[in-house]
């Protein structure tokens, strides 16, 4: 096998990595070593580029320890036919920024574009992408490094754009509840089990999302301000502006996907702070404004129109 030719479209023939990504989604300890290795084998061997012309931008971060690792959630996503036309991780060290892991430094060989930026917290993932692209007439992906995604994760998220170009497409979503005059507790909220848009659905970032242009622009004319607002919930500022911008959220099938997370990934997490230390409704109370809720509400006294409507035509129809 000759190394320049090197990726893992061999193991579709002999492996049949379809069914083997079933069996890694089920978290059985074997097999996920064997991708793993796969993936480490398709850093050290392979020259096939990472991105390609026609794909989106596709924008990372990573911090501590997890910039080992964050090589394994790039290849797993450059196992696809699909690829990104650019593929950026951001780092906010200057040392790591100076001193990669080999892996990254194999990785920029084949297109990826490591940079370094100021510390935003979890916007680091998005907010400088921001600032590379000089108009906004594309979306942009976001995703998480800790975990490994499917070989169609890009393409399932771009399919999902182009039926719904005018929102926020993701993979993994929570329907936010309300109570008269604020929003519910984020541990009230309950996991979304519908494939429709809507205000409601609230998307979390950990399994990928896609932003449309519309939301893009808003977000850089908002600057920095998710600083003062909501410094660790990248989450509840891009949720908070799309509903400004008067754009829904719209999961992926009819259930929540979660990827496999990349082993020694998870001694640290924001979404311990977030969710179970309740910083997720601090910073909820400080961004949602008057109008947000109102237009929120709007939206949950027409979706109960509808499902009123619906369930009197079931009746008529007996």
């Amino acid at each position: 096998m000759a190394t320049a030719a090197f990726n893992l479209d061999w193991v579709n023939n002999s492996l049949h990595l379809d069914r083997l990504w079933l069996l890694v989604q089920r978290r059985e300890t074997r097999h996920l070593r064997l991708y793993l290795n796969l993936l480490k084998a398709q850093n050290r061997l392979s020259s096939r580029p990472v991105i390609a012309s026609g794909g989106p931008i596709l924008s990372l971060t990573t911090y501590g320890v997890r910039i080992q690792s964050v090589y394994l959630a790039i290849e797993s996503i450059a196992a696809a036919s699909f690829l990104p036309s650019r593929f950026i991780l951001w780092l906010d060290d200057s040392k790591a920024f100076y001193n990669l892991p080999d892996p990254l430094k194999r990785l920029q060989l084949r297109g990826l574009e490591v940079k370094l930026t100021e510390n935003l917290g979890p916007h680091t993932k998005y907010y400088p992408t921001l600032g590379l692209m000089r108009d906004f007439n594309q979306p942009l992906v976001i995703c998480d490094d800790d975990q490994l995604y499917t070989r169609r994760w890009l393409a399932s998220l771009m399919e999902a754009y182009r039926e719904n170009p005018g929102g926020v497409n993701c993979y993994r979503a929570h329907v936010m509840r309300l109570h008269q005059d604020r929003i519910a507790p984020y541990a009230e909220w309950q996991s979304c089990m519908s494939d429709k848009p809507s205000m409601l659905h609230f998307a979390t970032g950990v399994s990928g999302s896609v932003l449309p242009p519309v939301l893009l622009r808003l977000l850089n004319s908002r600057g920095k301000e998710f600083s003062m607002l909501c410094p660790a919930a990248d989450d509840v500022w891009l949720h908070a502006n799309a509903v400004r911008a008067g754009l829904r959220t719209r999961q992926i099938g009819s259930w929540q996907r979660n990827f496999p997370i990349i082993p020694g990934t998870q001694a640290q997490r924001l979404m311990d702070a977030n969710v179970a230390g309740s910083q997720n409704d601090v910073q909820i109370a400080k961004t949602y404004s008057a109008q947000d809720l109102a237009a929120l509400q709007r939206e949950a006294a027409g979706a109960e129109a509808v499902s009123i409507a619906e369930l009197s035509q079931g009746l008529v129809g007996r």
